[in-house]
C-alpha cells in the first residue's frame, strides 16, 4: 500500500503540471488569444512539472541534474518553435482545390490595391465566424482592407448608415481619401456560396478601380429577351446570365444601337444574344468602327430555318477574322434527332483553361469558322474555345427541315470535329478605348437561356468569356471552391485487405514482445 501511495505522490505534480499546460493551450485555442492570466497558468504548470521531475529524483544530484537539463532544453526547443512560427509562419492548404487558399489571381490583385478599402456585411449570426475566416484570407495578403460584420436585425443604426431596408446578405465596399467616401458598391455576398471569392474580389476591383463602365446588350433584332416573361411556357430569356454578369462583371442594359450616333462611349463590351433578324446597314458600320478602337464583343447565334443570312453580322465578324456559315450541325451519336452536340476544350485559350471539363451540351447548334483571312487592314489572332467531337457533320437547315431527318454524308471526310465557339484579338495602338479588340463567338443561344443555365461549366465558361471581354485577365481563373464529398465503400477486396493488414500489425507486435522477452532473459 505504502508503494502505491508513493508511487501516486511521485507522478502527482508532473501529471498536475501537464494539466495545466494542456489546460492552456484548450483554453486559448477556444479563446483565439492568450490573454495574462492564461499565459500565468501556462508558466505555473511549466513551475509544477519541472518541481514534479526534480522530486522524482531527489537524493540523487546527478539524476536531478539530468531532469533539469532535459527539461531546459525541452523549453528551449518549445521558444525556438514559437520565434519559427511567428516570425515566418505560413498556411498549407491540403484541400485538393484548395478551398482555403485564394487564387493567384486575387492574392496579385490585392497587392496591387493603394487606397484603402472597408467592407461592411450584414449576416445572420451562424455565420458570422465562416465569414471571418474567410475575410481572414485576404486580410492576410494586404493591410489596405478592412471588414466589419453585422447583424442587420440587431445594429440597426449601422444599417441605416447604408441604406433604409438592409438583408442578411447585403455587403458594401467603400474607400475614400481623407475621410471622405470617395466610391461604394454594393453586392450579395453569402457564406455558403461557392463563388464567394469571385463575387467578392470583383467587388473590389470595382471600388478600387472607379469607372461607369457597362456592358450593352443589343435589341431591336430579336435576340433573346433581356428579361422574364411570366406568361410563357418555356423561359428562353437570358435574365440570370444577365443578373450574373452584374453581380460579378459589372453593370449591364440593353440597347437599340440604331437610335444613336455610334456605340456608346461607356461600353466596355456589346453582346449580341441570338439575333433573328440582321443588322441595319449603319449599325454594322457602327460595330465595326468600335472594334477599330478597341471594343469587344460578344456574339451568340443559332442556326437560321427561315432564310435570313444576317449578312451585316457576317460582315462584322468577318472583320474580326470569324466565318459564320449557315448550317446545322448534327451527330451521329446526339440525342433528339442527332441534334445534341457535346464539346471539349479546342485550345488552351485563357478563357477554356480555367474551365475544369468545358463539356457543354449544344442544342441545334451552328459552326463557327476561323477564318483570319477574311479580315482587312490587320491581322486577327483566332483560337477555337469549343469543338465538337469526332462524329458531327454540317447540314443545310432548309434541307434538314424538310426532310425531318438527318443525312449522313457519304464522304467519311466530312464527319469530323467542328468549332463551336471561337475567339478573336488584335491590337489597336493608339485607339480611343483600349490598346486591344476582342471578340467571342458562339454557336448557340440556348445555353445560356434560365432553362438551360443550370450547370457549373456554362456559368463559370460565360464568367471567364465576359471577363476576358472588358479585358480583366487578372479576374480569369477564379473557379467556385468547392469541398468534395469523402466516400469509402468497403468491397469485399477491401475488407480482406484491411484483416490481413491488421492481423500482420498484430503478429508483428506478438512477435516483437517475444524477441524483447527472450533477449532479457538470456541476458539476466
Amino acid at each position: 500500500m505504502s508503494n502505491r501511495l508513493a508511487t501516486v505522490r511521485a507522478f502527482l505534480l508532473p501529471v498536475l503540471g501537464f494539466g495545466m499546460l494542456l489546460g492552456t493551450l484548450i483554453w486559448g485555442s477556444v479563446l483565439g488569444h492568450f490573454p495574462a492570466w492564461l499565459l500565468g497558468m501556462g508558466g505555473s504548470g511549466v513551475g509544477v512539472l519541472v518541481a514534479g521531475l526534480l522530486w522524482q529524483d531527489r537524493g540523487s544530484v546527478r539524476d536531478s541534474v539530468a531532469s533539469l537539463a532535459y527539461c531546459f532544453f525541452v523549453f528551449l526547443a518549445a521558444v525556438f518553435v514559437y520565434l519559427l512560427a511567428a516570425n515566418h509562419s505560413r498556411r498549407i492548404d491540403l484541400t485538393r482545390d484548395g478551398i482555403h487558399t485564394l487564387s493567384e489571381q486575387t492574392v496579385g490583385f490585392l497587392r496591387s490595391i493603394e487606397t484603402p478599402i472597408r467592407v461592411t456585411t450584414f449576416a445572420e449570426p451562424r455565420d458570422h465566424e465562416s465569414l471571418r475566416r474567410f475575410f481572414a484570407q485576404y486580410e492576410r495578403e494586404t493591410d489596405k482592407l478592412s471588414f466589419e460584420i453585422y447583424n442587420p436585425e440587431t445594429d440597426i443604426s449601422v444599417a441605416r448608415r447604408f441604406d433604409d431596408y438592409v438583408y442578411p446578405g447585403d455587403t458594401y465596399a467603400v474607400t475614400s481619401e481623407n475621410g471622405v467616401e470617395k466610391r461604394r458598391e454594393r453586392f450579395a455576398l453569402s457564406a455558403r456560396n461557392q463563388y464567394r471569392e469571385s463575387v467578392l474580389t470583383n467587388a473590389l476591383l470595382k471600388v478600387d478601380r472607379g469607372g461607369t463602365k457597362q456592358i450593352y446588350f443589343l435589341a431591336g433584332h430579336k435576340e433573346r429577351p433581356f428579361e422574364k416573361d411570366e406568361s410563357a411556357q418555356r423561359d428562353d430569356s437570358i435574365q440570370v446570365f444577365r443578373e450574373l454578369t452584374e453581380q460579378r462583371i459589372m453593370q449591364a442594359k440593353p440597347l437599340v444601337l440604331r437610335q444613336a450616333s455610334r456605340v456608346p462611349e461607356d461600353a466596355a463590351a456589346i453582346a449580341i444574344m441570338g439575333p433573328a433578324v440582321d443588322l441595319f446597314d449603319m449599325e454594322r458600320e457602327m460595330l465595326i468602327e468600335y472594334l477599330d478602337e478597341g471594343g469587344s464583343l460578344l456574339v451568340l447565334l443559332d442556326p437560321t430555318f427561315v432564310g435570313e443570312d444576317l449578312a451585316n453580322l457576317a460582315a462584322v465578324l468577318a472583320h474580326a477574322g470569324i466565318a459564320m456559315p449557315n448550317e446545322v450541325l448534327i451527330d451521329k451519336y446526339g440525342q433528339r434527332d442527332f441534334r445534341h452536340i457535346l464539346t471539349e476544350r479546342g485550345s488552351s485559350h485563357p478563357i477554356v483553361t480555367s474551365v475544369e471539363s468545358p463539356q457543354i451540351k449544344l442544342f441545334m447548334a451552328r459552326p463557327v469558322d476561323p477564318a483570319p483571312e477574311l479580315a482587312e487592314g490587320h491581322a486577327p489572332r483566332v483560337e477555337t474555345l469549343l469543338q465538337s467531337m469526332q462524329s458531327v457533320w454540317r447540314e443545310d437547315p432548309g434541307a434538314f427541315l424538310r426532310r425531318g431527318r438527318p443525312q449522313q454524308p457519304e464522304d467519311s471526310a466530312e464527319i469530323h470535329a467542328q468549332p463551336v465557339a471561337v475567339a478573336s484579338s488584335w491590337p489597336t495602338p493608339g485607339a480611343p478605348r483600349r490598346a486591344a479588340a476582342r471578340v467571342v463567338v458562339f454557336g448557340d443561344s440556348d445555353f445560356l437561356t434560365n432553362d438551360s443555365l443550370l450547370a457549373k461549366d456554362p456559368l463559370v465558361l460565360t464568367l471567364q468569356t465576359m471577363n476576358w471581354l472588358v479585358q480583366r485577365d487578372d479576374l480569369l481563373a477564379i473557379p467556385p471552391k468547392i469541398l468534395p464529398p469523402s466516400s469509402f465503400v468497403m468491397t469485399q477486396q477491401r475488407f480482406w485487405a484491411m484483416i490481413g493488414t491488421l492481423l500482420l500489425i498484430g503478429l508483428g507486435i506478438l512477435v516483437g514482445g517475444i524477441s524483447v522477452t527472450v533477449a532479457r532473459r538470456r541476458a539476466g
